[in-house]
C-alpha cells in the first residue's frame, strides 16, 4: 500500500514559502468591494443605535424595534469594548442570545445590563462623562462601529470562502484522478459506511469527528483530507497541528493505521516546523498550489 509523499525540511521550506507568496498577491490584489458592501449595509442600523445610545444606556430605548433591524444584533455586541461575542454575551448575561432575544423582554434586560457595563468610553465618551455629544462625536461613532464590524465580517467572509474554494479544488483534483463523487452522502460509523472504490463524498462525520472530504482509495483505505488556511506562521499551529492532527488521531483511533490515511491540504502562510512536526506525527501534507500531487497519489 502507498502512502503519500513525505515532504524533506527543505522541500517543505521552499513550498512554504511558494504558498506564502501567493497567498500576500492575492491578499494584496483583493478588491474592497466586499468590505464597502458590509459597510454600507450595517451604517444605518449603526447609526440609529449610536442615536439612541443615551436611552439604551439608561434602559429606556425600544430595544426590541432596534434588534429587529439588518445587522440589530451585532451592532449591539460592537457597542462594548471590545466587542463582544454572542457566546460570551451569553455567558455573562446569564441568558441565550439569539435573533429570538428581540422578542423576550427579559432576556433584553439582562443582557443590557451587561452591555451598559462595556460601553466603549473611547467611542461613546459622552456616556463615560455624563454629558451630551459634542458636535462630530456621533458621526465618529458610527463610523469606528461600523468600520470594526464590517472589517470583521469580511474576514469571516474570507473564512468561508477559502473553505469552500479549498473543497472544490480538491474534488477537481479528485475527479481528475477518475474517481466520482458519491451520491449517497451519509455519516461514516463503520468502513463499510464509506464511499466505493474510486468514490469520493463531501463533508462528513468520519468516526466521532468530521472530515471534509473522503475518498476511498483503490487499496480499499480511506483518505481524510482536511482543508486548512492560514494567514500567520502562529495560526499554523492551530490550523494544523491543533485541529487537523488532533482529528488524524481520533481517526486513527477510531479505524486503525492500516485503514485511514489521514491527511490535510494547506493554503496560505505556514510555519515549517509545525509541518515538520505534524508529518512526523502522521499527517500527510498537500498544498493547495499543487494539487496534482493528490491527483497522482489516488491514481
Amino acid at each position: 500500500m502507498k502512502n503519500p509523499t513525505e515532504w524533506t525540511h527543505a522541500q517543505l521550506t521552499a513550498d512554504a514559502k511558494d504558498s506564502r507568496e501567493i497567498f500576500r498577491k492575492e491578499r494584496i490584489e483583493e478588491p474592497v468591494d466586499k468590505y464597502l458592501e458590509f459597510y454600507d449595509s450595517i451604517e444605518p442600523t449603526a447609526q440609529t443605535f449610536v442615536e439612541g445610545l443615551s436611552d439604551i444606556n439608561v434602559g429606556n430605548a425600544d430595544m426590541a424595534t432596534l434588534l429587529g433591524m439588518d445587522w440589530g444584533l451585532e451592532v449591539y455586541r460592537y457597542l462594548t469594548a471590545p466587542p463582544i461575542s454572542a457566546d460570551d454575551l451569553a455567558t455573562l448575561s446569564g441568558v441565550p442570545v439569539s435573533a429570538a432575544l428581540k422578542n423576550n423582554p427579559e432576556r433584553i434586560d439582562a443582557t443590557n445590563t451587561t452591555v451598559q457595563l462595556l460601553i466603549d468610553p473611547r467611542r461613546f465618551p459622552w456616556l463615560a462623562e455624563k454629558r451630551k455629544p459634542k458636535k462630530g462625536e456621533m458621526e465618529v461613532a458610527v463610523k469606528a462601529t461600523t468600520a470594526l464590524l464590517a472589517a470583521q465580517k469580511v474576514q469571516t467572509h474570507r473564512r468561508g470562502l477559502a473553505r469552500s474554494s479549498q473543497e472544490a479544488d480538491v474534488k477537481t483534483a479528485l475527479r481528475a484522478a477518475g474517481f466520482k463523487e458519491s451520491k449517497a452522502k451519509k455519516d461514516i460509523v463503520l468502513l463499510t459506511d464509506a464511499p466505493l472504490i474510486g468514490e469520493f463524498s463531501g463533508e462528513c462525520m468520519l468516526g466521532s469527528t468530521r472530515a471534509d472530504v473522503v475518498a476511498r482509495l483503490n487499496d480499499g483505505r480511506v483518505l481524510a483530507i482536511e482543508c486548512k488556511t492560514s494567514n500567520s506562521s502562529v495560526n499554523s499551529y492551530k490550523r494544523v497541528n491543533h485541529e487537523a492532527l488532533g482529528k488524524a488521531a481520533k481517526w486513527l483511533d477510531d479505524f486503525g493505521k492500516k485503514q485511514v490515511v489521514p491527511a490535510a491540504t494547506l493554503q496560505g502562510v505556514f510555519s515549517v516546523d509545525n509541518l515538520d512536526n505534524a508529518q512526523e506525527r502522521g499527517l500527510y501534507l498537500f498544498w493547495q498550489f499543487r494539487l496534482t500531487d493528490l491527483t497522482d497519489y489516488v491514481k
